[in-house]
Formats: structure tokens, C-alpha cells, sequence
């Protein structure tokens, strides 16, 4: 993947983690200018209490990502068997070892 790919798949991510944790995210994790980016095409927005995802923003997730948005915030720290529960129920499991 060359730089602008890697750039891209950068501002995707990001924009993914903004919309689910919003204000909980630590965007000094992200390389800045990644997060200019973004701001500078009206992806996210700051509100001076962190960052949201604006509905442009949204609507560039793809639809596996936009339905990982009403996983909980504190997805990432729950029990890998509650974590397929939650997948599972959204619709977005990518894989099944049943």
C-alpha cells in the first residue's frame, strides 16, 4: 500500500473511532496531520470538548462500520464472548467458528 493508500485507510480509521467514542478519544494517538485532514473536509468537528463525526463523515463508513457505531463505548475492554454477542446481534460478525 503506498503512502496516499496508507493516508486514506488513516483517515478512515480515524473517522471510524471519532464516531464511536467521540469525546473519550485521545486524538494526540493519531498523526496530526491525519486529523487536519479530516477537520479540513468537514469529516469530524471539534466542540471544544473533543471530536464528533459529521453526518459527511458518517456517510463515508462503510456499512459494517456505520453498524459498529452502536457498539458500547467500552466495547474494546468486554469479554471476547460478549463482544461476538454484540456483533452478532449488529449484524456484523466477519467470521462464525460455529
Amino acid at each position: 500500500m503506498g503512502r496516499e493508500g496508507e493516508d486514506l485507510a488513516s483517515q478512515k480509521w480515524l473517522l471510524f473511532l471519532i464516531a464511536w467514542k467521540g469525546k473519550k478519544l485521545d486524538p494526540s494517538y493519531f498523526r496530526k496531520n491525519i486529523l487536519k485532514r479530516i477537520l479540513d473536509e468537514k469529516l469530524v468537528e471539534a466542540d471544544g470538548k473533543g471530536f464528533k463525526a459529521t453526518e459527511a463523515g458518517r456517510a463515508l463508513l462503510s456499512p459494517g462500520a456505520r453498524a459498529a457505531l452502536n457498539r458500547p463505548v467500552d466495547f474494546d475492554e468486554l469479554e471476547p464472548s460478549v463482544q461476538w454477542a454484540i456483533d452478532k446481534r449488529l449484524g456484523i460478525l466477519d467470521w462464525d467458528g460455529s
